[in-house]
């Protein structure tokens, strides 16, 4: 990936992807995993810095590293 650092990737059925923090994509699973998500997340995307509001429905995968740093 040409991306690298310690951001977790969320990629979108459309096939856009973004960058956030794996303290944010944590609680974002949650929100998913419990069937609590609202229909739009507002993140931070760390690649751009821009505020992005992602539409909860058309996320494809969420992606954190794994390991003892993950």
């Amino acid at each position: 990936m040409g991306y690298q650092g310690t951001y977790a990737l969320i990629s979108m059925t459309n096939k856009d992807v973004y960058y956030i923090s794996q303290k944010v994509a944590h609680e974002l699973m949650d929100l998913l995993e419990k069937g609590e998500a609202p229909a739009f997340y507002m993140v931070v995307d760390s690649k751009s810095g821009n505020e992005i509001s992602i539409a909860t429905a058309n996320i494809s995968s969420v992606v954190v590293k794994g390991g003892q740093n993950g």
